[in-house]
């Protein structure tokens, strides 16, 4: 038997397995693991397999909407940032408006999430965070069915974010929100590359003959080609751009590395048509967010005073960290999201590999916007662990090609069913933290544990009953309200408005000495009847001591006020120290 003759017995017995010539398994055949269904099986079997993986990814989200301080089991108060978002909701319903009456830096759609979720209290909040939690989990697993079967992509999106807990920071961030977009945009760019879509040049240059990508170039290529991104792919791809920009303004790195990278394919393959045509679409879907926005923030008065908080103030709270610190974090985010660090090199390494195909676009793209999102928010000075969440939809596509590449491997039988028991303890291992973090924080807060080593931050001593104290001895009718320093939770207990927009001024008013300066001026021209000092400015002690070091070297003009004008009425052990006009004694 000749060479040629056995070719042929192998490619037969490839396509009675479902594979194409490449070794790839076909789109509609079984998956050699029987992981991915057979177009040939009952309609009903393939829509009830559907409504357990809907299932399944709501049960996720809703799973992880627990470890917010905004759902209904919690005791604890919402974060500082999340009390600011929360208390600009429920001010909006009362008149005043972000940027023009409210200081705040980040986006005009997150607002709007909060306002919107305030109709129905902080509950209705902790809804949208359950539908953006969703949306987030759905797109990721239609990302990873690209490339796996339903139980694979399944497991791949599970056991993804079953370590997400660490990054949650207590929910309502805008790195959660940003989550939901980055994964439908994601979507739409895999299924481009991937050849599921038209080819790269305009129809003139198909017609003519133009090039299109085979089937087995790349290592998760299917057998099928289309079409790139048609006018509505590019749309939504630019809706979710400017929804994502309009959260928090820096979050812009996937469609500015994936734009980069189709220019650079454009120039190499003169494939100018599309890429014009792509961009003409991209910019109207991003025009669809952003003009409605900017047009509702000028009918409202605030354009300049949103452009010197989101625009000019980002830049300048971007660039507090030095050289050094800068390095220091971009090491620090790598080390602490092994995950990210992972899917960098993995798509270096891919595209190193296939530098002469295609898919070099796709995975340079993809390391470039992974890269390109820890320089971003390690410029600040506080490395916060929620900015990492906008991370973890980046690196779903490595985690899905490793698991292809496992399942296309011919593992002997041992090794696969250990590898199976590895993945299922990391799924249980997962997901039993997130439980455990989320019962923790609901039913067995730590009440008067903060002065224990590691445990510094006034912050994680935060409950709702505490709250309820203040609010008990919190005088009703007053005019006027302030709390200094970085607890918006204390707002709730006084039904009044806000004495100065600066409604909290850590750490702004120590980067920014034009909002120090003038925060000293609203408190002692308007003279607020009720005035609460919070964290920073308080010692979280059993006693709790106001820190006049930090909070007069802040504010030197505050301390002839409260000697004089104020009196102290009430002390929350952990939380905040209440303060009365003297003029309001009777």
């Amino acid at each position: 038997m000749t060479r040629k003759d056995m070719s042929k017995i192998g490619n037969r017995k490839n396509k009675s397995r479902g594979e194409s010539a490449s070794g790839i398994p076909a789109v509609d055949s079984p998956d050699v693991d029987g992981l991915r269904e057979s177009t040939a099986s009952p309609p009903w079997k393939l829509e009830r397999r559907s409504a357990f993986s809907i299932f399944g990814l709501f049960a996720l989200a809703l799973t992880t909407s627990l470890l917010s301080t905004l759902s209904p089991f919690s005791r604890m108060l919402p974060w500082i940032d999340s009390a600011a978002f929360l208390s600009i909701g429920h001010w909006m319903h009362e008149g005043l408006f972000p940027y023009r009456d409210i200081f705040d830096h980040k986006g005009l759609f997150l607002h709007a999430i909060n306002f919107a979720g305030m109709f129905g209290g902080r509950t209705g909040v902790w809804l949208f965070e359950v539908f953006f939690l969703f949306a987030t989990a759905a797109f990721s697993y239609k990302t990873a069915r690209i490339w796996l079967g339903r139980v694979a992509a399944f497991l791949a999106t599970l056991v993804l974010y079953s370590f997400l807990h660490d990054f949650f920071t207590n929910g309502n961030m805008p790195e959660e929100y940003a989550m939901a977009f980055l994964s439908a945009s994601l979507f739409v760019y895999a299924r481009f590359f991937d050849g599921l879509g038209p080819v790269l040049s305009c129809p003139a240059t198909a017609r003519a003959g133009g090039a299109r990508p085979a089937a087995g170039d790349w290592p998760h290529a299917s057998a099928a080609n289309g079409e790139p991104p048609g006018r509505w792919q590019s749309l939504v791809l630019g809706a979710c751009l400017g929804s994502a920009l309009f959260l928090k303004i820096n979050f812009l790195s996937l469609w500015l590395a994936f734009s980069i990278l189709l220019f650079i394919r454009a120039a190499r393959k003169g494939a100018w048509c599309f890429f014009i045509r792509h961009m003409i679409w991209l910019a109207a879907g991003a025009g669809l967010v952003v003009v409605p926005a900017l047009g509702l923030i000028a009918g409202k008065q605030a354009f300049l005073a949103w452009a010197e908080q989101v625009i000019f103030f980002n830049a300048q709270y971007s660039n507090e960290a030095d050289g050094l610190r800068f390095l220091k974090n971009i090491v620090l985010a790598f080390k602490k999201n092994p995950l990210a660090s992972a899917a960098l090199v993995i798509h270096l390494l891919l595209a190193r590999r296939h530098w002469k195909s295609e898919a070099v676009y796709f995975h340079a793209a993809l390391a470039f916007s992974i890269l390109l999102t820890v320089v971003l928010f390690s410029r600040t000075p506080f490395l916060g662990n929620h900015y990492h969440m906008t991370l973890f939809p980046l690196s779903l596509p490595a985690f899905a090609l490793c698991a292809k590449r496992l399942l296309q491997t011919r593992l002997r039988l041992p090794v696969f069913t250990g590898g199976l028991a590895a993945v299922s303890c990391a799924i249980f291992a997962g997901q039993g933290m997130c439980f455990y973090e989320a019962i923790s924080k609901n039913f067995s807060p730590h009440d008067d544990g903060t002065n224990a080593p590691g445990r510094g931050r006034a912050y994680t001593s935060y409950t709702r009953e505490k709250l309820e104290k203040v609010r008990a001895a919190t005088p009703r009718g007053a005019g006027s309200v302030i709390v200094i320093g970085n607890n918006c939770n204390l707002y709730f207990c006084a039904d009044a408005l806000p004495a100065s927009s600066y409604v909290y001024q850590w750490p702004v008013g120590r980067i920014s000495k034009k909002i120090g300066d003038q925060f000293q001026r609203d408190i002692c021209e308007g003279l607020p009847e009720l005035l609460f000092l919070a964290w920073p400015y308080v010692r979280v002690t059993p006693t709790l001591e106001v820190d006049s070091a930090s909070l007069f070297g802040d504010f030197p003009r505050l301390r002839a006020l409260l000697e004089n004008d104020y009196e102290r009425i009430h002390a929350e052990s952990g939380l905040a120290v209440l303060y009365r006009r003297k003029r309001l004694v009777p």
